[in-house]
């Protein structure tokens, strides 16, 4: 069974309120009794953050990003814990494929 062997807040940027920020997280995941593990990393984004960081760009991807309006931390670890229970997959390549739609996947070692 897949678990999440950790959930660190990395960087934050908080800017002239509390409705400009961004906070990066490293997540890490794992096979129960094994020394398997991915490393993905995520950005949690207010929405007056996102609309500065694209305002010169005409687009931006939204890979790799939870939107909200008030940073909540407890809303945060829920919604991540509910996103790696639902991405359950066959095995574990393919679980690792599935979180790698809302997460993005660390390729600094190899896995």
């Amino acid at each position: 069974m897949i678990k999440i062997l950790s959930l660190i807040r990395d960087y934050e940027d908080w800017g002239e309120g509390e409705d400009d920020f961004v906070v990066q997280y490293e997540l890490q995941i794992g096979l129960e009794n094994s020394a398997d593990y991915s490393n993905f990393s995520f950005d949690v984004i207010s929405p007056k953050r996102l609309e500065r960081s694209i305002c010169d760009k005409d687009i931006e991807i939204g890979y790799g990003l939870m939107i909200m309006t008030d940073f909540n931390t407890k809303l945060v670890e829920h919604t991540v814990e509910r996103l790696v229970r639902m991405s359950f997959g066959k095995d574990y390549d393919e679980t690792v494929c599935q979180l790698s739609r809302y997460f993005r996947r660390r390729m600094d070692r190899d896995d």
